[in-house]
């Protein structure tokens, strides 16, 4: 039988290493406006490859985060939504 000890974990123990590498894809869509960006530009603000970008952005475009159009990738409705709501709640 395995002894347990008592240790406190910290903040950053609890960290799920996937869900922080997905959001340094979601932030690299701020940029200066949100304007669309390329997926080059998503990998290199990201510092992820171009692959993981890509399908990164895919889940997050099912999710309605993020929204591919035309001229390259922005943020989504729901996460505007999610961003108004916020603002709203906190009078930001």
């Amino acid at each position: 039988m395995t002894e347990r000890t008592n240790k406190k974990r910290t903040g950053d123990s609890y960290a799920i290493e996937s869900v922080l590498k997905a959001l340094t894809v979601l932030e690299a869509l701020e940029g200066s406006g949100f304007e669309p960006v390329t997926l080059k530009t998503v990998a290199r603000r990201s510092k992820q490859n171009e692959n993981y970008c890509f399908r990164a952005l895919k889940t997050f475009e099912q999710m309605g985060y993020a929204r591919q159009t035309s001229r390259g990738w922005q943020i989504g409705a729901r996460l505007q939504t999610l961003s108004k709501s916020y603002q709203e709640k906190f009078g930001l």
